[in-house]
């Protein structure tokens, strides 16, 4: 049960931080190239999750062939271990 727990905290943390990390890279590249998006705008509500997914993605490549990575971008650098 407490590893169920714990499991569960860390994912969330580790849900948590990459989707801030995410939404921080996106606002910094709208920031530099001066686009505005327009969040009631349905393609944009459809690409969100399209943009965290590939965000997704692209933070787990990165901390495979850079580990120290983990920490700035998921906030832990333990992946949680799920009992089969």
């Amino acid at each position: 049960m407490l590893n169920e727990r714990t499991n569960t905290n860390i994912a969330t943390k580790r849900t948590t931080v990459n989707a801030a990390v995410i939404g921080a890279v996106v606002y910094l590249a709208q920031r530099f190239t001066g686009t505005e998006i327009d969040p009631t705008d349905p393609l944009i509500l459809l690409g969100v999750p399209v943009v965290v997914g590939i965000g997704y993605r692209a933070s787990r490549w990165l901390t495979v062939r850079f580990p120290a990575l983990a920490v700035i971008l998921f906030g832990d650098a333990a992946a949680p271990k799920y009992d089969a």
